[in-house]
This record gives structure tokens, sequence and C-alpha cells, in this order.
């Protein structure tokens, strides 16, 4: 193995590790987390997944306006006909 081999498996190893921990972060989080739970939690494949939402051309605005709407954190008005 030569020496730019072993720094590039070091290199993947410490990413990795680093990729992990950001993870395993986001999922204590209450409204972040929410979407890693969910990928746990379906019953598609996890790559197809996130393939078809990088490629779905959803703006990072709506995306996260649906995010919050699923959360059911968004405020909302209940407008009422008064006459």
């Amino acid at each position: 193995m030569t020496q730019e081999t072993a720094a590039q498996n070091i290199n993947n190893q410490l990413k990795s590790s680093f990729e992990n921990k950001m993870m395993e972060e986001f999922k204590t989080k209450p409204m972040h987390g929410q979407f890693y739970w969910g990928l746990e939690r379906l019953s598609v494949e996890k790559e197809n997944f996130l393939v078809w939402l990088c490629s779905s051309g959803v703006k990072g605005e709506m995306e996260s306006l649906t995010i919050a709407a699923q959360d059911q954190v968004l405020n909302t008005v209940i407008i009422t006909g008064t006459s």
C-alpha cells in the first residue's frame, strides 16, 4: 500500500466517522431529526429515495416549507366568515 492510498483510506475513515457523528446529532433534534428518523422507517430503498429527492428539482425553500407543514409546526390562521 502506498502512502497516497493509506492517506486516502484515513481520509475516508475520518469522513465516514464525521458523517455518522453528524447524523446522530441531527437525530437528536426535534425538527431536523424527523427526516432521518423517517429514512430509517421507510419501506422503500433509502438510496432510491435520496436520488429521487435530489433529482426532483424541488428548491430548498419549498422543501423546508413542505417539511414544516408535515411536522405541523406552521402557524395557521383560521378564517371565519362573520356577517
